[in-house]
This record gives structure tokens, C-alpha cells and sequence, in this order.
């Protein structure tokens, strides 16, 4: 859906950073809650390491991790499993 309004309004490198915004502005203009680079706390064995920026958290429920990439690859299916 968003991918092919951007490619065909705008050119193919469009940065991540774009491709967020307009996501988030899709998302909202259907009123779907949706929070951009939530910092979310990382903790090993009850120790604080560093807080953790979600991309988008959608309806408090699903982490969404933008890639803009010019070939989806294996290694881009296997981050996306991790």
C-alpha cells in the first residue's frame, strides 16, 4: 500500500526517515495509534544496559522496523525472523 504511493509519487531513494513519516501519517489518518522511536528499557540478567528505539509501535502491540533497501535479500529475511 504505502510503498507503491511512494514510489510512484516520489523517487526510489527515498530515505527511511520518509518512508516513517509517511507510515505514521497513513497509520494516523486511519486512527491507528501508533508511537515513533519509543525508547523501550534493555535489560540482561535484571541489569539496565540502554534503552531501545522501536521504530514505530503500532496499537501498543506490533514493533514495526522500516528497511529501505534496493533487493530484499536472505539476510533481510533473517533480521526480520530475530
Amino acid at each position: 500500500m504505502l510503498r507503491s504511493r511512494c514510489t510512484r509519487s516520489s523517487d526510489r531513494a527515498l530515505l527511511k526517515s520518509i518512508y516513517e513519516k509517511a507510515l505514521t501519517h497513513e497509520l494516523q489518518l486511519r486512527q491507528i495509534p501508533v508511537a515513533c522511536q519509543q525508547a523501550v528499557p534493555a535489560r540482561y540478567k535484571g541489569k539496565m544496559l540502554e534503552d531501545f528505539r522501536l521504530g514505530l509501535l503500532v496499537g501498543g502491540e506490533v514493533i514495526v522496523e522500516l528497511k529501505v533497501v534496493e533487493v530484499l535479500l536472505a539476510i533481510h529475511t533473517a533480521q526480520l525472523l530475530t
